[in-house]
């Protein structure tokens, strides 16, 4: 079943044409050159804004793309034009061995970029065996600073552990930029954004803030944070 989906996928994207040459566009013309790769739909966060507090009905072990096979795809990918790779989730980190597809994929020809979005909430377990691998970028979601808020917003009491691992992550200086998104709720999080006093993360030359009004990062400078 799943050899099957990849067979489609692949099939896909080894098909897809534009006049340029055969590189993948959009529906308006425009050069595709990045890729976000879902590597499970399983998160060990609960947030408001995302799913229920007992979670959702996972798919079936059988329905999720191997490693091998999300490599394949990913070879595909870069053949017709893409040039930058995001592992995402659900949350990536609860991917058993996620180290190992990083690897593999950051051995791949044409590959400019490899990042991976996370909760942070395993961070600190496998930020060298995902840096000794080859990541190259990583976005933390961290959406305040306040352990109440914190709470409310993930159900879950990690804020500790997430700037654990952000703090661990730094120790690695061939991931950079380091980034952090935020998400704006009414009632519990401000419009703007302020800095960060208070907080000891990663350093203001390798950490890029994000907007929490417009979710969108900011170019590298000092850390800012509601």
């Amino acid at each position: 079943m799943v050899g099957q989906q990849a067979a489609t996928l692949a099939h896909t994207l080894a098909r897809s044409e534009h006049p340029r040459g055969g590189l993948l566009v959009d529906s308006y013309g425009r050069r595709i050159r990045n890729l976000r790769v879902s590597v499970t739909d399983r998160c060990n966060f609960r947030c408001v804004y995302c799913m229920p507090a007992e979670g959702l009905a996972w798919l079936p072990k059988g329905d999720i793309l191997t490693y091998e096979e999300i490599e394949r795809l990913v070879r595909i990918a870069l053949r017709i034009g893409v040039e930058e790779i995001r592992l995402t989730g659900g949350e990536p980190l609860v991917r058993k061995d996620l180290p190992e597809l990083v690897r593999r994929l950051a051995s791949l020809q044409g590959l400019k970029s490899l990042s991976l979005t996370t909760n942070g909430y395993l961070l600190k377990e496998q930020a060298r065996g995902l840096a000794e691998a080859g990541l190259r970028r990583i976005n933390v979601s961290l959406d305040t600073l306040d352990h109440e808020k914190f709470y409310t917003l993930t159900r879950r009491d990690s804020l500790p552990k997430v700037l654990e691992g952000l703090a661990e992550i730094e120790r690695y200086p061939q991931v950079a930029p380091i980034k952090i998104n935020a998400v704006a709720i009414r009632g519990l999080a401000r419009a703007r954004c302020s800095r960060s006093r208070g907080w000891r993360g990663a350093s203001p030359t390798r950490c890029a803030g994000s907007s929490t009004c417009r979710s969108t990062p900011t170019r590298p400078g000092p850390r800012t944070m509601c």
